[in-house]
């Protein structure tokens, strides 16, 4: 990543600023700290978060990166359960990585990782630049009952 430039920055509903990184990678992170950690993530928004992020690509598929580095994020179990599992959302990820340094957002990346077990290739980093290193070496949709997940951390 180092010297890379943003394509463009987008601040979604007030709570989530998108970067979009050249090769399709979507960064998530925090707008705004106090209204994400007072706040808890349920599928539905995430979904209409992800068509946002589909119409920001032009349809092409998405290599994601959420990085909760400076904020503590809540998901709600079932909303992990049913992104992992979603069709239309995993139809148009290659990959996603998940970034963070806290033991609380650890907690439910693991979760997110072993338990729901995404379709698509989904690895926890502690580090931004493994991240999109590890985002670059995934070239395109995978066979979604063949994904692996793991832990970089």
């Amino acid at each position: 990543m180092g010297s890379e430039a943003v394509i463009k920055t987008v601040i979604w509903e007030d709570i989530i600023k998108i970067h979009v990184y050249p090769d399709h990678i979507f960064v998530l992170s925090s707008a705004n700290a106090e209204l994400v950690e007072d706040h808890t993530f349920e599928f539905e928004e995430l979904k209409r978060l992800h068509a946002f992020m589909m119409e920001l690509s032009e349809g092409h598929p998405l290599r994601l990166v959420t990085d909760t580095r400076d904020v503590y994020v809540k998901v709600s179990t079932t909303a992990l359960k049913q992104i992992a599992k979603d069709d239309d959302m995993n139809a148009t990820k290659i990959a996603e990585a998940l970034v963070t340094t806290s033991l609380p957002n650890r907690l439910w990346i693991n979760f997110y990782l072993n338990i729901a077990r995404p379709k698509v290739p989904a690895k926890a980093f502690s580090n931004l630049e493994k991240a999109f290193e590890w985002l670059r070496s995934k070239n395109g949709i995978k066979d979604l009952s063949t994904s692996r997940t793991g832990t970089h951390m």
